[in-house]
C-alpha cells in the first residue's frame, strides 16, 4: 500500500477535520523515518516505502485509534456553570431591583435578556469555531479594530462627563468602546505567538503591540480600563517568557516586568499630575481617594461603607431600605446591595462561584500543550480576574472604578464581550486534544502542528 492510500484510510476514520493536515504531517514524517532506515538496510526506493508503510500498521484501526485522541471535547460542565451563573445573576439582580425600586440595577429587562441571549449565541458559535484561525490573521485584525474604534470614537462618539466612551449606531444601539477594548486581549496573545524564537527583539515588538489597545482606551479617559489591559497584556507577555518563547533569562526579566507592575500606579499618578487635563487629575483623585468629602464621589463611596458597615452574615440590613442609602451608578455596586440585602454569605458564595469557573478555565489555559491556547487563555482569564479584583475593591468602598464584572453588572457591552472572551476559552477546551494545523512563524519554514 503506497503512503498517499494509507492516509487517505487513516484520515477517514477521523472525524474532526481540522486534524486532518496536522496528523498528515506527522505520520508522512513517520514514514519517512523508517523509510530511509530500509533504504540504508539496503532496499531499494518503491520497497522501502512498501514496507515503511506496512510497518505502520492496519490503518483502519490506526485512524481509530487516532480519532479517539484527536476529538474535540465539549466542556458541558463549564459551559452549565456559566448559564447558571448566568441565571442566577440576572434574578439576583431584579430580585433587588423589585425589592429596592430606588436602586436602578436593571433599567430595561427586556435589553438585558436581549444581550444575553446574544452572548450565548456568541459564546456557542465561537467555541466551535477553530480559534487558531483567529491567530492567522491577528495583526491585519488588531489594526482593523484599532481603526474601526478610532474611526467610531471620531464621529459616533457621544462624550459623557468628559469621556467619549460610547458609539451610538442604528435603532439606539451603543457600543461602549472601553469594553470594545478587550477583544484586543485574544489578538494579543496570537501575536506574541507569531514572534516565538525571534530573541529579545521579539520582547520589544511585544511592547509596541499593546500600543493600539492602550490608546484607543487613552482617549476614553478611562484610568481602570487601561490598568486592566496593560496588566493582562503583561500577564501573556510573562506566560511566553515564562515558556521560553525568547530566548532571554527568565528570571531577570520576569522581574523587571514584576518591578514595573508594582511602579505602575506611582508612574499614572505622576504622568497624570504633570501632563492630564484638570478633569482627569481630579477623577483620579476620586478613584484614590474616594471617600474624601472634597470629592464630588465621596458621597456615594461614604454611602457604599454605610450599606457594608450595617450588613449582617445572613439577611437584610435595616439601612437597604432607607431611601437616603440609595448608591447613585446603582449598577456599578450591585454586590455592595447582594451583601446588605441578602448578606455576605450570599456575596461570599456568588463571588466564590465565579471565582471557581475562571480559574477552572484558567487551570485549562495553562495546561495546555498548544502553546497558543496556553497564552491566549491566560490573557482573556487575566481580564476576569483583574475585573473582579478592581470590582471587589470598589465594592468595598476602597477605590471609585465603576469597573464591570461577568454575570453581575448590568451593562450590554460588557456581557456580550464577557462572552465572546468565554467562547474563545471554550474553543481552547474544546481543541485541547486536536493537532490543529500550524499557523506560519518567522524565521521558521514549518511546524507539524501548534505545540
Amino acid at each position: 500500500m503506497r503512503v498517499e492510500e494509507y492516509l487517505q484510510i487513516i484520515t477517514a476514520q477521523i472525524r474532526c477535520k481540522q486534524a486532518h493536515s496536522a496528523v498528515r504531517e506527522e505520520l508522512i514524517a513517520h514514514v519517512e523515518d523508517q523509510k530511509a532506515a530500509f533504504i540504508r538496510a539496503g532496499m531499494d526506493c518503491d520497497e522501502a516505502e512498501l514496507a515503511a508503510v506496512k510497518e505502520m500498521g492496519d490503518p483502519v484501526e490506526t485512524g481509530i485509534a487516532l480519532d479517539a485522541v484527536h476529538r474535540p471535547r465539549m466542556a458541558w460542565r463549564l459551559i452549565a456553570l456559566v448559564i447558571g451563573l448566568s441565571f442566577v445573576g440576572f434574578v439576583v439582580q431584579l430580585s433587588l431591583q423589585t425589592n429596592l425600586p430606588n436602586a436602578v440595577l436593571i433599567p430595561r429587562v427586556t435589553s438585558y435578556l436581549f444581550y444575553l441571549f446574544l452572548g450565548f449565541v456568541l459564546m456557542l458559535g465561537i467555541c466551535y469555531f477553530d480559534y487558531t484561525r483567529i491567530a492567522r490573521w491577528a495583526r491585519e485584525l488588531t489594526i482593523l479594530l484599532f481603526f474601526g474604534l478610532l474611526f467610531g470614537l471620531m464621529f459616533c462618539a457621544v462624550s459623557v462627563n468628559g469621556a467619549n466612551a460610547w458609539i451610538y449606531l442604528f435603532m439606539g444601539i451603543a457600543l461602549d468602546i472601553r469594553k470594545m477594548a478587550f477583544l484586543f486581549i485574544p489578538l494579543y496573545g496570537a501575536i506574541l505567538y507569531h514572534y516565538r524564537g525571534e530573541g529579545k527583539l521579539a520582547i520589544g515588538k511585544g511592547i509596541l503591540w499593546m500600543c493600539p489597545a492602550l490608546w484607543v482606551v487613552w482617549q476614553c479617559h478611562s484610568f481602570v480600563t487601561g490598568m486592566i489591559l496593560l496588566l493582562a497584556f503583561l500577564a501573556m507577555l510573562s506566560a511566553a517568557i515564562s515558556h521560553d518563547w525568547f530566548q532571554v533569562s527568565k528570571k531577570l526579566t520576569l522581574s523587571v516586568i514584576g518591578g514595573f507592575v508594582l511602579l505602575l500606579p506611582i508612574l499614572i499618578y505622576t504622568v497624570v499630575m504633570v501632563v492630564g487635563a484638570d478633569y482627569q487629575k481630579m477623577r483620579l483623585q476620586l478613584m484614590l481617594d474616594p471617600g474624601s468629602a472634597a470629592n464630588a464621589g465621596g458621597y456615594q463611596m461614604n454611602i457604599v461603607r454605610e450599606l457594608l458597615a450595617d450588613s449582617r452574615m445572613i439577611g437584610s440590613s435595616a439601612s437597604v431600605f432607607l431611601p437616603d442609602k440609595v448608591i447613585p451608578a446603582g449598577s456599578d455596586y450591585v454586590l455592595t446591595y447582594i451583601i446588605s440585602y441578602y448578606g455576605i454569605l450570599a456575596a461570599i458564595l456568588l463571588i466564590g462561584a465565579i471565582l471557581y469557573l475562571f480559574l477552572r478555565l484558567l487551570r485549562v489555559s495553562w495546561r495546555q500543550k498548544n502553546q497558543l491556547g496556553m497564552v491566549m487563555g491566560t490573557g482573556c482569564t487575566s481580564v476576569f480576574f483583574i475585573q473582579m479584583v478592581f470590582y471587589i475593591l470598589g465594592n468595598l468602598g476602597f477605590l471609585s472604578a465603576g469597573v464591570y464584572c461577568p454575570f453581575i453588572t448590568y451593562g450590554g457591552s460588557g456581557m456580550v464581550i464577557t462572552y465572546v472572551l468565554l467562547g474563545i476559552l471554550l474553543s481552547i477546551y474544546r481543541y485541547q486534544n486536536v493537532a490543529l494545523k500550524m499557523i506560519p512563524i518567522k524565521k521558521r519554514k514549518s511546524l507539524s502542528r501548534l505545540e
